[in-house]
């Protein structure tokens, strides 16, 4: 015979309207809440975490028959929380690599300091024409600074702008200018948009190394009048720090470049 326990429910399924519409406000309220940390945490890229879990949980209830607004709302903020954690990947990483690569690059330029540059001749248009000079400053002067900017960047402007400014306090350093990217008119005109009057190095000569490797601009490199280089910088310097540098405050050694030896 069938039995029935009197006073006691046949299975749990049986919960009143009241406790079954409070579960389905409370479980709805779930995709939103996982919607706005996974913006929150965005910046720190766990986005695409709670973002894949808001719009997991919100698409399981749209399934099942919830479709109030907060499944809705919360879907929508999770997979803009993932695509924002996407993007600030890409941003960090790209911050990342560029930090690594002038990392090597300043690490690299320094070594340049000790190093003899051989004594070439080179090719100049300045404001008397175009004439042929050594690389190594000749008598009365003491410094050849050399420039490696590109026309159109802003730092390089900058730098061309303060050095020309500094420039007048230092009457026994010369300055030239080299540009890879740009003729020689080109790069003349540049920097006398920003107020320097200096020669530019023709874009067919070759330089030798090490300031044939040049791989961020600006590059300031000081030789003496032996041809060592006295200090190798890379990017726009304060005025008083290019005091110091055209002032030759830190002499240096020839030093010749080690020989890499094998296991």
């Amino acid at each position: 015979m069938h039995e029935t326990n009197v006073g006691q429910p046949e299975s749990n399924d049986d919960s009143d309207g009241i406790d079954q519409a409070w579960l389905q406000r409370r479980t709805a309220a779930a995709p939103l809440i996982l919607g706005v940390v996974a913006i929150v945490t965005s910046v720190l890229m766990l986005g695409m975490l709670f973002g894949a879990l808001g719009m997991r949980a919100g698409i399981d209830l749209w399934r099942a028959g919830n479709r109030r607004w907060s499944v809705i709302l919360g879907v929508a903020l999770s997979f803009v929380g993932v695509v924002v954690s996407v993007m600030c990947a890409v941003l960090w990483g790209s911050v990342l690599a560029s930090v690594l690569l002038s990392r090597d690059v300043l690490r690299e330029t320094e070594r340049w300091r000790g190093q003899r540059v051989a004594a070439v001749e080179c090719s100049m248009l300045s404001a008397d024409g175009v004439r042929v000079s050594s690389l190594h400053p000749a008598p009365p002067m003491d410094r050849l600074v050399i420039v490696f900017v590109s026309s159109g960047i802003d730092a390089c402007g900058q730098a061309l702008q303060d050095l020309a400014a500094v420039a007048p306090d230092h009457p026994t350093c010369s300055v030239l200018l080299v540009d890879r990217d740009n003729s020689a008119a080109t790069t003349r005109a540049f920097a006398l948009l920003h107020g320097a009057d200096f020669p530019v190095l023709a874009s067919e000569t070759l330089l030798p190394e090490p300031l044939g490797s040049v791989a961020a601009l600006p590059t300031l490199v000081v030789l003496n009048r032996d041809g060592v280089v006295e200090c190798a910088v890379v990017g726009a310097h304060p005025r008083s720090e290019l005091h110091t540098i055209l002032s030759g405050a830190q002499p240096v050694v020839a030093t010749e470049p080690k020989e890499t030896q094998g296991p």
